[in-house]
């Protein structure tokens, strides 16, 4: 049976979400398609890029910030599956270390997700310029000059 742990914190609602992606599995492309070549002493890399991830969710507005947001809020580490939380300066040598190569696969991963996640916008309607002054009462892309509407490659049609 697992231990039970009640913490405070000012962000009840980010905590629901970490614990709903920790127990779906969110995080694991993350972890398994980014390789930031870095030298691991406390935490791994991709764990301070969550931690980034993590102060941002929380407010921070700077990397300098997770010092303030997410290092003092055990609660929310807790709940996105963290035991603790890297500094701010740590974080940020990660970020300096990332290739062009690291920025390609975190591309690879966040089409991953829009394509898994995402709602697909539906394909777009022709695009079509009014022609002229249009009638109050007429519609929207219908105008005074006989009824024609102007497509955007110049071919008019009734």
């Amino acid at each position: 049976m697992r231990k039970r742990t009640t913490m405070t914190t000012g962000r009840a609602s980010l905590c629901a979400l970490g614990e709903y992606l920790r127990r779906h599995c969110f995080f694991a492309p993350l972890r398994e398609q980014v390789q930031i070549r870095q030298k691991t002493v406390r935490y791994r890399p991709i764990e301070k890029l969550l931690d980034a991830l993590g102060g941002i969710l929380c407010g921070a507005k700077t990397i300098a910030q997770n010092n303030v947001t997410i290092r003092t809020d055990r609660a929310v580490q807790r709940a996105f599956g963290r035991t603790g939380c890297a500094e701010q300066s740590t974080i940020a040598r990660t970020l300096r270390a990332c290739t062009a190569d690291n920025v390609t696969q975190l591309e690879q991963v966040s089409w991953y997700y829009l394509k898994r996640y995402g709602a697909t916008p539906p394909p777009p309607l022709p695009r079509q310029v009014a022609v002229g002054r249009c009638r109050p009462h007429a519609h929207a892309y219908w105008c005074a000059g006989g009824g024609q509407r102007a497509h955007l490659d110049g071919a008019q049609s009734e």
